[in-house]
């Protein structure tokens, strides 16, 4: 008796859970608005619930996760981690994946995840992770490419690719229909001509500072635009002093340097040169560059390895170090894979702190820090996450993995390309080169 009195109350204002409801899509003609609705693609007029996880009992896909049982998820090594759910890219007719972003509507509630793809960029709707739904696909603004990269400011993704031509296509996120049965074909809202082709996107949100690094611009180095204007970034000026930049993290500084508090800086991985870069960019017009750290050298003189190509790194939140990765070290030195922690107290003279050598052989890629935590994409190996308590003394203890490679450890430039770790309840997205995303949980 209860249990239906609890349906008829849901249904009775469920068509109306918010303003304006009952008017949205309503893809499978239940009468409940998709944004309202517990399993928009199949009809379930009651919106039975019975586990009540907000997630329809009708729903085609496995509202459970796959645990982490003895190492393993299903076909998947891991460590503390459970499989929430899994993207094709199929789903996209796509061929390959890269870089990977997440964006949350502060109005709706409504959280997507932004997938690189070789022929464009898949958007898919994750408020509900169990439930993944294809939203549409951003084709590629030239030629296909397996390099794109996205990042968002307010309510709009700017997405950059290598391929000649591309330009900077910016998409509106909160415009963007409800998930539905075919794959919708997006379009972008502008198009930034200031660049053709670049390698990564990099924003400073206070200051609304747009940096693209591998540009076929400023020598390959920050190209550097201010996003006033959403729709229409306007190019203030170039970091050339190092040509070509790989990637950049870009903050506003609240260090323990307190010449340089409050000002927009970027860290960069200035690529073949094997030095990392740090950039006052409070006058676009004119950036300095404060301090350059010869890590390659800096390592050698410390005993460890050396160098092979500065990719990209992340500051730990009370921005006193920079956690920081190799492409080719692993590669053309036979090292174990390394992540390089620097001592960023001064600004104008970073420092070598030493290199932690993991217990995987694969290639490093992405890292980013999220509180006392490292979030790193390290290919083959898949998604590694780290306790920082003795960052300092270059030392990392591994707590949690999903590794979307099973099929061992090899240098390959395959298996996880990024991830994402600010979803809502603890999720991580991760790109798989060969086959989608991953969404995961860490059992931190």
């Amino acid at each position: 008796m209860f249990k239906h009195l609890s349906i008829l109350l849901f249904v009775t204002t469920g068509l109306g859970c918010r303003p304006g409801c009952e008017d949205l899509l309503d893809t499978d003609g239940d009468g409940i608005g998709d944004r309202c609705d517990n399993c928009p693609g199949i009809e379930n007029p009651g919106q039975d619930d019975v586990d009540g996880d907000g997630i329809g009992e009708a729903c085609a896909c496995d509202p459970q996760p796959m645990a982490c049982v003895d190492g393993m998820a299903g076909a998947y090594p891991c460590e503390a981690t459970e499989l929430v759910s899994f993207v094709p890219l199929s789903a996209f007719g796509a061929t390959s994946a890269n870089d990977v972003w997440g964006w949350l509507d502060p109005i709706t509630g409504r959280e997507l995840v932004l997938l690189g793809l070789d022929n464009g960029l898949g958007v898919i709707d994750v408020t509900h992770p169990y439930c993944p739904a294809l939203v549409g696909l951003l084709p590629a603004g030239a030629d296909t490419s397996p390099w794109r990269d996205v990042e968002t400011l307010g309510t709009h993704a700017y997405v950059g690719s290598e391929a000649e031509g591309h330009g900077l296509q910016i998409l509106e996120l909160s415009g963007l229909p409800d998930a539905q049965a075919g794959l919708l074909r997006l379009e972008p809202d502008a198009t930034y001509t200031g660049i053709g082709s670049s390698h990564t996107v990099t924003i400073e949100a206070e200051h609304g500072l747009l940096s693209i690094q591998g540009s076929d611009t400023c020598e390959g180095g920050l190209h550097l635009a201010d996003l006033s204007d959403p729709l229409a970034p306007a190019l203030r000026g170039c970091f050339d002093e190092v040509g070509y930049v790989h990637d950049a993290h870009c903050v506003t500084y609240h260090g323990p340097d307190t010449e340089h508090v409050g000002k927009p800086i970027c860290v960069t991985g200035n690529g073949h040169s094997k030095s990392v870069s740090v950039v006052d960019v409070s006058d676009p017009t004119a950036p300095v560059e404060l301090g350059r750290l010869d890590y390659d050298t800096a390592s050698q003189l410390a005993g460890d390895a050396g160098a092979g190509y500065a990719h990209q790194g992340w500051l730990t939140e009370d921005h006193r170090t920079l956690l920081f990765g190799d492409e080719y070290d692993e590669l053309e030195l036979g090292v174990p894979t390394t992540t390089f922690v620097l001592d960023l107290e001064d600004l104008d003279a970073p420092a070598y702190l030493g290199a932690f050598a993991h217990d995987t052989a694969s290639i490093d890629h992405q890292i980013y820090v999220v509180g006392d935590r490292m979030y790193q994409a390290n290919y083959t190996a898949g998604l590694q996450v780290f306790d920082l308590s003795h960052v300092r003394g270059a030392q990392l203890e591994l707590i949690a993995s999903f590794d979307v490679y099973p099929s061992g450890d090899p240098r390959l430039f395959v298996g996880a390309w990024s991830q994402y770790p600010w979803l809502s309840d603890g999720l991580v997205a991760i790109s798989s080169v060969a086959d989608g995303l991953f969404l995961v949980r860490p059992g931190l």
